[in-house]
């Protein structure tokens, strides 16, 4: 398969000036979606969980298993895993407030991490949490659990690094599309359960390692 990164980064500084840094979705929220995708034999299972605020309990669950045929490369997660995110999305019967990417949204060196990658082509509000650094600056790790740090990249904020759990690595948010910065965060700390992922995206983790399980063991 030939790539060519320059295209992609073309088209990443493209899809960036359309990115929108201001809150555009139903404040308050009450109805936060979380993807997440596990993968079996050049396949996708991607799901989408919504829970509704505050008490976080699922509201519905979107799967779709696809074909995956673009590498892991970083930098470049939104051309593997963006059409997957899109398809469960659309999927579900009701649209959620905002959409939290197990990706990066504006801390990406270009400014347009998967999340906002996707929450552009969706037209939605999305915001990115991933778990490792991919370009941002900050002057300390958070210590206190709950506690937030925020990330500059060339000069810019572009997110937070956000110690969810005690005794859990932080965890790096940033805005994808449509969310202020200051929300990104605030709506991240609303969504944590007793687990270091924001609640929506660890029950799609879990709803989609479930159905790759089913698949690996209907293999057998």
């Amino acid at each position: 398969m030939s790539i060519d990164l320059n295209d992609l980064r073309s088209n990443q500084e493209k899809i960036a000036q359309h990115i929108v840094l201001d809150d555009n979705f139903n404040n308050p929220p009450s109805r936060i979606a979380g993807s997440d995708i596990a993968f079996i034999n050049g396949r996708g299972v991607c799901a989408c969980v919504i829970v509704q605020l505050p008490d976080l309990q699922v509201v519905e669950t979107s799967i779709i298993i696809n074909e995956i045929t673009f590498p892991y490369i970083t930098e470049y997660l939104a051309f593997r895993e963006a059409n997957s995110v899109i398809s469960a999305y659309k999927q579900l019967k009701e649209q959620p407030d905002i959409l939290l990417v197990n990706a990066h949204g504006f801390a990406h060196p270009r400014f347009c991490g998967a999340a906002s990658h996707i929450g552009v082509l969706l037209n939605t509000a999305t915001i990115g949490v991933a778990s490792n650094n991919l370009c941002g600056i900050y002057r300390q790790e958070p210590l206190e659990t709950g506690d937030a740090v925020m990330c500059t990249h060339l000069g810019k904020t572009v997110g937070y690094i956000f110690k969810s759990k005690k005794k859990c690595r932080p965890i790096f948010v940033s805005p994808g599309n449509k969310v202020s910065m200051l929300s990104a965060i605030s709506i991240v700390k609303l969504c944590m359960g007793t687990h270091k992922m924001p609640e929506p995206i660890y029950l799609a983790h879990i709803e989609a390692n479930k159905v790759r399980q089913e698949e690996l063991t209907a293999s057998l």
